[in-house]
């Protein structure tokens, strides 16, 4: 009689989920320091949302 062998299915593992914050300030209002304040929020966001293990949600504070 032949032996059967059952082979099982492998999951794949999922890469760990990273907590990641960045920090952004002016410290006045004007236009200039406006457009200072979004370019250090790209500054931050593109690295963080091209990273597979940093969560996608961006919470604006």
């Amino acid at each position: 009689m032949r032996k059967i062998t059952k082979i099982e299915p492998k999951k794949a593992a999922l890469p760990e989920r990273k907590r990641v914050a960045a920090y952004a300030r002016v410290s006045m209002e004007t236009e200039r320091l406006n457009h200072s304040l979004s370019a250090q929020v790209s500054y931050y966001r593109a690295p963080i949302q091209k990273n597979p293990a940093c969560p996608k949600e961006i919470w604006p504070v």
